[in-house]
C-alpha cells in the first residue's frame, strides 16, 4: 500500500475556487467530491454557496483531509452584488499571501 504522504501533489500551491449548491447535504454531490479531490490534491479550495453554515461546516471536514486547505467565501449567485464581494474577499485574501 502506498503511504498517502508520498504520493505526489500535483496541485499544491494551486488555488481553486468551487460553487457547490449543496455542500452538507450530501457528502455524494459533485461540488462536495470537487473540492475533497482538490484538497487531497494539495489545493486551497474556496467553496461558496448561499448556505453560510453549511460552507463552514463543509471546510472543517475538509480541512481535516488535508494536505490542502479550505476556506469559505459565502455568496448568493442570484445576486449581482454577492457576486462582487465574492470577488473582492477573494482578492483580499490571495493578496495577502
Amino acid at each position: 500500500m502506498t503511504d498517502p504522504t508520498s504520493v505526489p501533489r500535483p496541485l499544491h500551491g494551486r488555488r481553486i475556487i468551487v460553487t457547490p449548491a449543496n455542500l452538507n447535504h450530501s457528502p455524494h454531490s459533485i461540488g462536495r467530491m470537487i473540492s475533497e479531490g482538490y484538497v487531497r490534491a494539495g489545493a486551497k479550495v474556496y467553496i461558496s454557496s448561499r448556505d453560510a453554515k453549511s460552507c463552514e461546516e463543509a471546510c472543517e471536514q475538509l480541512n481535516k483531509m488535508g494536505p490542502g486547505s479550505a476556506a469559505a467565501i459565502p455568496a448568493d449567485f442570484y445576486k449581482e452584488e454577492d457576486c462582487k464581494k465574492l470577488v473582492e474577499e477573494l482578492g483580499r485574501r490571495e493578496k495577502s499571501r
